[in-house]
Order: structure tokens, then sequence, then C-alpha cells
């Protein structure tokens, strides 16, 4: 009785930190914003069993009365030459086999967490062109509020394939894919600490980023969004005012500690190729 109730435990606190950073989105309850259609995809069946585990997971992308079945997959390398997860672009097969050895099926690097669980994805039109992009979220895991702690990968159509950009945030969910002034962006958010404040308090805050979505590539776009980057207060009570805790000099530093860092990804052979 006692893993039970001590996974119980473990889903309620994440589901109450999860709302917790939603009640302090940068945007007043009742505020008019844009959102990007997500459409999540679950990972495939195949014979009755999940093609999830430890070290891969897949997904079909392609229509249901496609010719062929295209697959996307992260994954751990075939040969363990490193722990990171890649991501492949299988558009023919989806077998497990041609994407790990296929020099012709593209891979990105995508996280430094060698586990392939934890992982969601979603399709969506995020640079406004034809062609389907798609969202990663993984998970790190962990306790408290660690648990909320992700790499987000945005795989973008470009002129010829796609380009990867990856990204670290904090609590990632599909209500962070918004159009802001005309333009597709990623809201990215990060948890900083000031100590004392000026209250004489140490206190923790929520740190937002515009991340502009712009053809095959991410770009920091607080300029372009006069009411960004937001400072907010992390409360017991919902908020979404900038706070008055702080100094000018602290939030600058603050705000420049939680810069995110953008990963633009190339495409990579299989190890051995």
């Amino acid at each position: 009785m006692r893993p039970f109730c001590l996974l119980l435990f473990s889903v309620i606190l994440f589901t109450t930190l999860r709302a917790a950073n939603r009640a302090h989105q940068p945007f007043a309850e009742g505020a008019e914003v844009e959102l990007i259609t997500l459409q999540k995809i679950e990972p495939m069946l195949e014979s009755g069993a999940a093609l999830s585990s430890q070290s891969i997971c897949q997904y079909r992308i392609s229509a249901s009365d496609a010719p062929f079945e295209q697959r996307l997959i992260v994954a751990q390398d075939s040969d363990h030459v490193d722990p990171w997860l890649y991501v492949y672009l299988d558009p023919q097969s989806g077998s497990r086999a041609a994407a790990h050895s296929n020099p012709s099926v593209p891979r990105w690097r995508f996280s430094d967490f060698s586990s392939a669980t934890g992982i969601e994805l979603y399709a969506a039109h995020l640079n406004q062109d034809a062609t389907i992009d798609f969202v990663i979220i993984h998970y790190s895991g962990g306790n408290g509020i660690a648990a909320g702690y992700a790499t987000v990968g945005l795989l973008l159509s470009a002129d010829q394939g796609y380009s990867l950009s990856v990204v670290e945030s904090i609590y990632p969910d599909p209500s962070d894919f918004i159009r802001l002034n005309g333009k597709s962006v990623f809201l990215h958010c990060d948890l900083q600490n000031a100590d004392p404040c000026r209250d004489g308090k140490a206190h923790n805050f929520w740190i937002y980023n515009v991340l502009n979505i712009e053809g095959d590539y991410l770009t920091i776009d607080n300029a372009g969004h006069k009411t960004f980057p937001r400072t907010i207060f992390y409360s017991f009570a919902p908020s979404s005012a900038e706070t008055e805790l702080l100094d000018p000099s602290q939030k600058t530093a603050l705000v420049a500690r939680s810069t995110p860092q953008i990963r633009r990804c190339h495409p990579q052979r299989a190890a051995g190729e």
C-alpha cells in the first residue's frame, strides 16, 4: 500500500505545482490570448504493447490513410556510444532498425537525459508555413519544483527537411505557444531566487521570456513586446502582476540569469556511419 500512496502523493504534488505555475502566468485571468493549436500525438502501440521504454519512444506522424508510415522516434544511440537521446525522423519504413542504421534517416541530438520516458509530442503549425512542425517536451523528473524542469525541442520545417531548436524551460505545456503581436512565440519560464528583497526576505520569482518562432529557428524577442520580460512573485495566491519586491538592479540580474540558452541542432548520421 505504501508504494501506491507514495506514487499518488507524487502525482498530486506534481499536479499542484504545475497548477501553481499556471496561476502565475504573465497574463491576467480573462485576458484574450491567442493560443496556437497543438495536437498531442500518443506513443505507438504494436502487438498490444507500447513501443515506449527506457531507451525508445515511437510516434506515427503520418495520416492513417497515407501510403506509407512515417515515424518520429526519440531514442538512445543504438550502439550505446553515448547516453544522449536523439530525435529520428523516419520518412519511409518506420522501423527502429532503419532509423538507427540507415544514414539517410536524419537524427538530431535532443536531450542529455538518457531515459526516453516522460516525453510528450505535439504537432502544430508554428512557423506559419504549409508544413507541420513538432514540439517535443521531455521532463527531467525529480521531486518538488525540480520535477517541472524540461527539455523542449521544436522540430521546425525548413527549406530542405527540418531543423531542431532545443531550450530548457520549467513546466512547459501547450498554453505556452501563442501568437503575440502577430508573431508565433514560445513563452519560456524560469524560476529564480533573490535574497534579500525589498521586504528584507528571500523570495522566488517566475521569469518569463518571449522566444520568437520564425522560419526554422528560435530567437529571444523580449524587445519586440513591451510587457516582457516578466518577473512574477511566486506566492500562494494567483498572480500575473509584475513584482514590486525587487529593485531595478535585482530584476535586471534575475532576468539575466534566466536568459534561455537556445541550442540549434543540425542533422547527424548514426554512430559508425
